[in-house]
């Protein structure tokens, strides 16, 4: 071995058999890693390699040049990683090089390859099924998820099939399985995941259950606390919704989304003046989101204030996060002022931005249609409406 590689990572020691140094240098490169140090671990990888081959050095490498966005060169590095050794691990990291490097093709054509070599290699699934949802066929990713986990039933495979279903905002499907891991894989991590779902079909109960179930686990959990206290205010429970949203601002003092709760309560109790209130102190705090604004422009509307209500949601557009739900409600503004065509425009642009369940913008595009005549594209959208969500009422709700 090298006296120059051992100086490089920074040991000295006597000589000692190549297996001994071998063993301490490659510990040294995944400290170099693991302290972000990525080029020095590349260089160093690079001067063993010299000395002899050995594909963890490729893969550490590979690694290193991934952190550094040297995609190319990572592609390099697990190609000749897979003459040593045929792992599919090693192969799925390829498919997410390719995809880093922006190919697609040769990513897709690498993950359907590993599952073909290596079929019992879970992973290879969920990552197939996300290249084909990021490719735009959502029916197609949750098919590849739906079949692997009938085949295997793994619970791994069930996870991610419960994931696609929330993404995709088939929130009583994900549901279900959320409850079948939690049931017969006892996976009480998904606990918060079963309560968002439940929440989003309206059952408040299985809400608050799944959400205190996940807080004896996280007591301090301020995302748990807050929506435990939404749920409470939406069955009206206004005491006990005030007192969870004391406890997540406590643990997280000026959080916009309990004080932005905080002013729905206070609205919703007939307390005009301090749901503004609370609203328009949030709008001083310095926050990437504009969950306040959003908040502010229903407040506005509530009270008629349709001028407001307008620009408060233009506000909320800057916020790529909420940027489909402000046009969705900047359309239901236009609908109350008649303006049906600006609706349309808009409520299609929502339609656009969404990724997933789509229930109310073509709800809302549809009535729009209505008020201009044209039936048979309120029909159509109705239509769609229910096929996103089975159990949703098409009739145009002009504030939830």
């Amino acid at each position: 071995m090298k006296f120059k590689l051992i100086m490089i990572l920074g040991f000295l020691m006597p000589i000692t058999t190549i297996a001994q140094i071998s063993e301490v240098n490659l510990t040294a490169i995944k400290k170099l890693i693991s302290e972000k140090k990525y080029e020095a671990a590349s260089n160093a990888a690079t001067l063993m390699l010299e000395d002899g081959e050995q594909s963890i050095l490729y893969d550490l490498r590979a690694q290193a040049n991934h952190q550094l966005k040297n995609y190319d060169a990572e592609i390099l590095d697990y190609k000749k990683y897979l003459t040593f050794d045929d792992e599919p691990k090693i192969r799925l990291s390829l498919a997410i090089a390719y995809l880093a490097a922006k190919d697609t093709i040769q990513s897709k054509k690498s993950i359907e390859n590993n599952i073909q070599l290596h079929p019992e290699y879970l992973n290879s699934y969920g990552y197939l099924s996300f290249l084909t949802r990021i490719g735009g066929d959502n029916k197609l990713a949750l098919e590849i998820i739906d079949d692997a986990y009938n085949k295997f039933q793994s619970p791994t495979l069930l996870f991610s099939r419960a994931s696609e279903y929330k993404r995709q905002g088939k929130y009583d499907e994900a549901l279900e399985d959320y409850e079948t891991l939690i049931s017969k894989f006892n996976f009480q991590s998904v606990f918060f995941n079963a309560a968002y779902c439940a929440s989003h079909v309206g059952n408040y109960k299985k809400t608050l259950e799944y959400y205190k179930s996940y807080l004896e686990k996280d007591p301090n959990n301020s995302a748990a606390l807050n929506n435990v206290g939404n749920a409470l205010q939406e069955v009206g429970n206004f005491k006990d919704a005030k007192i969870y949203l004391k406890k997540s601002l406590e643990v997280t003092p000026k959080n916009i989304f309990p004080l932005s709760l905080q002013a729905q309560v206070a609205y919703k109790q007939g307390n005009t003046d301090e749901a503004f209130s609370i609203v328009d102190a949030t709008l001083l705090f310095k926050s990437k989101t504009k969950v306040n604004s959003m908040t502010r422009g229903y407040l506005n509307i509530y009270e008629g204030n349709l001028i407001d209500a307008e620009a408060d949601f233009k506000i909320a557009l800057s916020d790529e996060q909420l940027e489909r739900y402000a046009l969705l409600s900047i359309a239901k503004v236009y609908i109350y002022k008649g303006e049906y065509a600006k609706a349309v425009q808009l409520a299609s642009e929502s339609i656009k931005k969404v990724d997933g369940q789509v229930s109310e913008a073509f709800n809302t595009r549809g009535f729009a249609y209505y008020m201009l005549g044209k039936t048979t594209e309120a029909l159509k959208d109705f239509s769609s409406a229910i096929g996103s969500e089975p159990k949703y009422q098409p009739i145009f709700n002009y504030v939830k």
